[in-house]
């Protein structure tokens, strides 16, 4: 089962004319990773929804009459008209994925065979740099109505069960997902129950679960409305949440909020840092304090171009890291660290940032390392 960071150096291997396919269940990020490749590539994504399409004529363009000449003299002949989607400058990569695949009938499946295995339609050929993709929802899962796909389909695609960790969808929440920090608290405490819909054993017919796309949508409210909805009792939020992540995981996410109600994030503890805070922090369980290692991570690669050519902001984060830092539980601590070490050995700027820039996170890091603290 590939996650996003082996998805990634798959392709990095794969030769642009393979065409590759991902299976996984809804909601996971299928298109958000393909999608995200294409930005990182420089590549002009094509997005063809195969499940909402109908007729074969939107794959491979409708007949129409065009004059030719050739050897025999002028004639009339019907050619199929060259569909607007099509790539066509030869100059630029593009990726071109085929969305919802096994919801397809069978009649757009057999139009894109010719260019998934021959990169071909219509006498015409893809551009050299096009990767064409594919993706879809597990057919032996029983859990969704989609079509078997024909094997000779099946065998001119890469296939790869496509998950991405939990903490990979948690890291894109911060970096790119502008996801709200109540939802990023709660699946950082509950990521192997919460994130992800139950199997298709566990679920009841007809009943609404959660989703990573449904999560999305309820930071999506809270970012816009939380300053309201978060006060009170929060009747109307849990009503508003029952429809969009079922009233199981809702209940759950209401309690958190309601215990969670700290207002610590990574830029308070790193550039405000104080009494107030510092008690609020020694308050914190394990995993809430892990929990701010990873946003107060990501504060620090955000941040870390500034931090090295500013020495004052340079000193005061780092001061304030190391007081939030000692006054953590061991295992937060290590958490931390473990991040560091990870940071430094992919070489980002922040690890060596913290590394250099405080003696006396140094000296802990090693204490922690040898078992001392």
């Amino acid at each position: 089962m590939a996650s996003v960071k082996e998805f990634k150096r798959i392709l990095k291997y794969t030769p642009w004319h393979h065409a590759i396919l991902l299976e996984g269940i809804h909601g996971i990020g299928k298109s958000e990773v393909v999608a995200q490749m294409a930005k990182e590539d420089g590549a002009v994504i094509v997005t063809l929804f195969l499940g909402q399409t109908s007729d074969p004529g939107d794959i491979i363009g409708l007949p129409t009459r065009i004059t030719v000449t050739d050897e025999f003299g002028e004639h009339l002949i019907t050619d199929f008209a060259q569909m607007k989607w099509w790539p066509r400058d030869p100059t630029k990569k593009y990726y071109l994925f085929f969305d919802e695949i096994n919801r397809a009938n069978s009649s757009l499946m057999n139009c894109i065979m010719d260019l998934v295995l021959n990169r071909r339609m219509n006498g015409r050929n893809l551009p050299e740099f096009t990767r064409i993709f594919g993706a879809m929802n597990p057919i032996d899962d029983g859990f969704y109505q989609v079509e078997e796909l024909d094997p000779a389909l099946v065998d001119r695609f890469n296939v790869y069960s496509f998950k991405p960790t939990a903490d990979e969808w948690i890291e894109w929440g911060y970096s790119e997902g502008n996801i709200h920090p109540a939802v990023l608290s709660f699946i950082g405490k509950h990521k192997n129950d919460f994130l992800d819909p139950p199997s298709s054993k566990e679920a009841r017919a007809g009943q609404k679960y959660q989703s990573r796309r449904s999560w999305k949508r309820v930071s999506d409210i809270l970012n816009e409305h939380g300053d309201e909805l978060l006060s009170g009792s929060m009747t109307t939020l849990q009503d508003i949440l029952f429809g969009v992540i079922g009233q199981g995981v809702c209940s759950h996410f209401i309690a958190h909020i309601k215990t969670l109600g700290t207002g610590l994030n990574a830029a308070l503890i790193l550039t405000k840092f104080d009494e107030n805070i510092e008690a609020k922090c020694q308050e914190l369980t394990v995993q809430n304090q892990i929990q701010l290692n990873t946003e107060i991570a990501h504060w620090l690669d955000e941040n870390a171009d500034e931090m090295v050519t500013n020495k004052v902001l340079r000193n005061k984060v780092l001061g304030n890291l190391e007081k939030f830092i000692t006054i953590c539980h061991k295992e937060a601590m290590a958490d931390f660290f473990s991040k560091l070490a990870a940071a430094g050995k992919d070489k980002k700027t922040w690890a060596q940032v913290v590394a250099n820039g405080n003696p006396n996170l140094g000296k802990l890091f090693k204490d922690v390392v040898r078992g001392d603290k």
